[in-house]
């Protein structure tokens, strides 16, 4: 693709093209394009002089907010690599994504827990922070680039299956790449309202932040609560006139629930997990004017490889992954590493631009799963993704399971051997075994088995002892 190395400079050009376009709106206020640069470049010229640029990590401990893509701009312009950290995670796990990262900073919004952050310089990039403060003398103008298309632009940690979360290093190259598609394929335009919902924890909120913001559309900010509420959600996409949103399935479910209409010609995206046909079939009989696309991927592969539109009637089971997106090569290879026949199962590699480096600190595991791509360029690597697939008659694709135990709940990717290591951590546990359950509307939901030392326990005591190191969504519905 014919883009900038980087991403920042994307949405330099962009800024170019449409500076008094309103870039961010929010509760909190919002910015133009021209505004919004500006603050990121006086953030970055002030973090270029502590010392940040290729290679460098630095925090970014806030909730979702204009600051926050002020802050997560500025990173990038210095030519550092930012490291989202959820104020609600728990801190013990949080402190483990410090450790593990080591940042140089970590950018905060204010009133900041003093003991998160200790050791890690905090820097508060409230309002004041731009008109009385730090960076006020720093100027306005784009900092000459340092970074390059292999350089890191984010560490985003994923629940790992040794009982530690693991830092995925994403660089330009491959998130430019996922965003030149998209842009390719559904052009972002002037005028357009996108709606960001997603913790700046997870991969979608990379493209759900950054793809309005490289093509000149207005980038609607929700808070958590809103987020969390599907009622309140619908109501700011139906007054925001939204031209695209990014769901799971269950919160897709959740929201054909509420009977409401919906933004006519909305393109709504579903990734995370599997799409049934049966949930497919609802959303074009609910809105024939929305647009449904299904796509697939993960961290390791900037967020998406595949992709499949919905069009016309589907047998029943699950939506197909589709065709791999540009530039991206994807195998479906049987236990000696052979390409499988048609309609034969086998275990789904990604190959590509798309590539993360890797895992931070984790030669290892980054070994274990970006491996040797015999079939392309000398070399190249391909991500073993654990997933089974096959393909059908059409050329598409078709998701059958997992190659392991990871499990993937209303899109978070959980490893129930990490939830496993945290219970075994209780002085009175012995032996757990967590799973994936469906209920009666056939959504997975987490049940831990544990086997205590026979003096008795309250699975109130065992929720408590999860949630000071693991977050909500990975502590079990049940615990038996």
């Amino acid at each position: 693709y014919p883009v900038g190395p980087t991403l920042s400079a994307w949405f330099e050009a962009q800024v170019e093209r449409a500076p008094e376009a309103w870039a961010v709106v929010s509760d909190d206020g919002r910015l133009d394009y021209v505004s919004l640069n500006a603050k990121a470049n006086r953030l970055a010229h002030h973090l270029r002089t502590l010392g940040v640029g290729p290679e460098v990590r630095v925090g970014v401990y806030m909730e979702r907010s204009p600051e926050l893509v002020v802050g997560m701009l500025a990173v990038l312009k210095a030519g550092g690599a930012y490291l989202p950290l959820d104020p609600a995670y728990p801190p013990e796990r949080l402190a483990y994504m410090l450790r593990d990262a080591m940042p140089l900073v970590v950018l905060t919004r204010g009133g900041v827990d003093g003991e998160l952050i200790d050791g890690y310089p905090a820097l508060p990039i409230g309002v004041d922070a731009f008109e009385h403060g730090a960076f006020d003398a720093c100027p306005a103008t784009n900092p000459v680039s340092l970074a390059y298309a292999d350089h890191p632009a984010y560490v985003i940690y994923t629940s790992g299956s040794t009982g530690v979360p693991k830092g995925v290093v994403g660089t330009h190259r491959s998130m430019v790449n996922r965003l030149a598609w998209m842009q390719e394929r559904e052009p972002v335009q002037v005028g357009q309202r996108h709606i960001q919902k997603t913790s700046l924890n997870f991969i979608d909120s990379v493209t759900e932040t950054l793809a309005p913001l490289v093509g000149g559309a207005t980038l609607s900010i929700v808070d958590g609560e809103t987020a969390r509420d599907p009622v309140k959600l619908w109501n700011r996409v139906v007054e925001q006139g939204a031209s695209r949103l990014t769901v799971v399935p269950s919160l897709l479910r959740a929201l054909l629930e509420l009977d409401q209409a919906a933004p006519q010609g909305m393109l709504l995206v579903s990734s995370g997990e599997a799409l049934a046909s049966e949930l497919a079939a609802r959303v074009n009989e609910a809105w024939p004017g929305v647009r449904l696309l299904n796509l697939y991927g993960s961290s390791e592969v900037a967020g998406d490889a595949l992709a499949y539109e919905l069009a016309g009637t589907l047998t029943v089971g699950g939506v197909p992954l589709g065709r791999p997106i540009a530039n991206t090569r994807v195998y479906l290879l049987d236990g000696e590493g052979q390409p499988v026949p048609l309609g034969v199962v086998g275990e789904l590699y990604v190959g590509g631009a798309g590539l993360a480096r890797g895992y931070l600190n984790r030669a290892d595991l980054s070994a274990e799963r970006f491996v040797p791509d015999p079939f392309g360029e000398a070399g190249s690597r391909m991500y073993r993704t654990g997933d089974l697939a096959r393909y059908l008659a059409d050329g598409t694709i078709e998701y059958i399971g997992r190659a392991d135990h990871q499990v993937k709940i209303r899109g978070f990717r959980i490893e129930p051997g990490e939830i496993e290591a945290a219970l075994r951590r209780h002085e009175r546990v012995r032996d757990v075994a967590v799973l994936a359950r469906a209920d009666e509307d056939g959504d997975l939901r987490l049940v831990g088995y544990v086997v205590t030392d026979g003096t008795g326990i309250e699975s109130a005591d065992l929720r408590a002892h999860l949630q000071q190191t693991l977050p909500d969504y990975m502590v079990p519905s049940h615990l038996i």
